[in-house]
C-alpha cells in the first residue's frame, strides 16, 4: 500500500540521521586522554548502572555495550528515554553540581565503562580546552533533547506521540541502510514505555503504520521505510 502522507523520517536524507547519531559521543582524541585518569568497570546485563538520586563522585563513559536510560514520571511509571551512545559521557551534572543523578542506567547487555573520579576530571577540564568544549556541546544537546520531550509530552494523541517518538529514536539510534531505511533495535513495550501508553495501543498503531506501507515489524525491530523520491514521467514527443 502507498503511503498516503510522508513522515519526518521518510524526508530525511539517510547522511543527514547518519549524522545525528553520533552528536552524544566524545571525539575519540579526548577519550584517550581520559584514559590514564579513568578506571575500567565490566557490567553485565542487567546490572543497575546508578540509581536515579543517586549522588556520584565520578564521570563515566560509555566504551562498549549497550545502556538503557530510564526515567520514572510523576504518575510512577518507568519511563524509556533512550540507549547511551558509544562514547557518550554520563554523570557530569551530578559531579559538577553536586546533583543528584536525574535518572537509572542499566545494563541492557554486556558492556564496559570508564571512570573518571571528580578531582581528576575538574583538573582535565582546566587543562584541556577541547573537553570543556566538548562537554558544552553535550550538554547543549541534551538541554534540547529534553524540552522536545516535554513538547512530545503534551501532544494530545497516542499516534502523534508515536510518530513523533520514532523519528526522535531513529535519528539516535537508527542504522541507515543504503536504501534510506532506519533500522531500530527496539521491542514495542520500548516504545510504549517512550510514550506511556499501553503496549497493546502501540501495536495497534504500529500494524497500522505497517499497513500504510511506512515501517515494517520484527522480533525487537522496527525499520523506518523511507519513501523515495517521486519519479519524473517523461514526456513522449508526440504529447509535447
Amino acid at each position: 500500500m502507498t503511503p498516503s502522507k510522508t513522515y519526518s523520517w521518510q524526508a530525511a536524507a539517510p547522511s543527514n540521521l547518519d549524522s545525528v547519531t553520533g552528536n552524544y559521543a566524545l571525539p575519540q582524541g579526548i577519550i584517550d586522554s581520559l584514559l590514564p585518569l579513568a578506571r575500567r568497570r565490566t557490567w553485565r546485563a542487567g546490572d543497575t548502572v546508578v540509581n536515579c538520586g543517586t549522588l556520584v563522585n565520578h564521570v563515566s563513559v560509555c566504551a562498549s555495550g549497550r545502556f538503557r536510560i530510564m526515567l520514572t514520571n510523576i504518575s510512577g511509571k518507568a519511563m524509556f528515554l533512550r540507549f547511551l551512545s558509544k562514547g557518550e559521557m554520563f554523570g557530569v551534572p551530578s559531579v559538577i553540581a553536586r546533583t543528584p543523578f536525574p535518572t537509572d542506567v542499566l545494563c541492557e547487555s554486556d558492556g564496559e565503562t570508564l571512570e573518571v573520579p571528580r578531582l581528576a576530571f575538574e583538573q582535565a577540564i582546566k587543562a584541556q580546552p577541547d573537553l570543556a568544549l566538548a562537554l558544552i556541546k553535550g550538554l547543549s544537546i541534551r538541554v534540547t533533547e529534553l524540552f522536545s520531550l516535554m513538547e512530545d509530552d503534551l501532544l494530545p494523541s497516542l499516534s502523534a506521540r508515536l510518530q513523533k517518538c520514532l523519528a526522535r529514536l531513529a535519528s539516535h539510534e537508527g542504522k541507515v541502510d543504503t536504501a534510506g531505511n532506519v533500522l531500530l533495535r527496539l521491542s514495542q513495550q520500548d516504545i510504549a514505555q517512550a510514550i506511556n501508553g499501553s503496549r497493546q495501543k502501540v501495536n495497534q498503531e504500529l500494524k497500522r503504520l505497517e499497513r500504510e506501507g511506512v515501517l515494517t515489524l520484527g522480533y525487537r525491530t522496527i525499520t523506518l521505510l523511507r519513501r523515495p523520491p517521486p519519479q519524473r514521467v517523461r514526456r513522449t514527443s508526440a504529447e509535447q
